[in-house]
């Protein structure tokens, strides 16, 4: 069982984890959130053919899978600020005897 000093060393963590999903979940649209394509795929194949132009992701999947990948990161944060907190509270309720 961990002591109440690695628990508030996690619980810290996790919290500053938590801040960073939250601000990035929030930040808007910028090329530094998501990676612009080279080139636009539909102007290429119409200057080359479909059969020259390799297929990419539009901006929107890439904004979609990148707002997945941030409700993914929050739900694993937040699933393990659960977990240190009902640890906090066994200790703390362990404590009281």
């Amino acid at each position: 069982m961990p002591n109440a000093s690695d628990l508030l060393i996690a619980l810290r963590d996790i919290n500053s984890q938590l801040r960073d999903v939250i601000v990035k979940q929030n930040s808007e649209f910028s090329t530094s959130t998501i990676p612009l394509p080279e080139y636009d795929t539909v102007d290429m194949q119409a200057l080359l053919g479909t059969e020259e132009v390799a297929p990419q992701k539009s901006l929107l999947e890439l904004v979609k899978e990148d707002q997945q990948r941030v409700q993914t990161n929050l739900d694993r944060i937040l699933a393990e600020a659960e977990i240190l907190l009902q640890e906090y509270d066994h200790m703390k309720n362990g404590l009281k005897i």
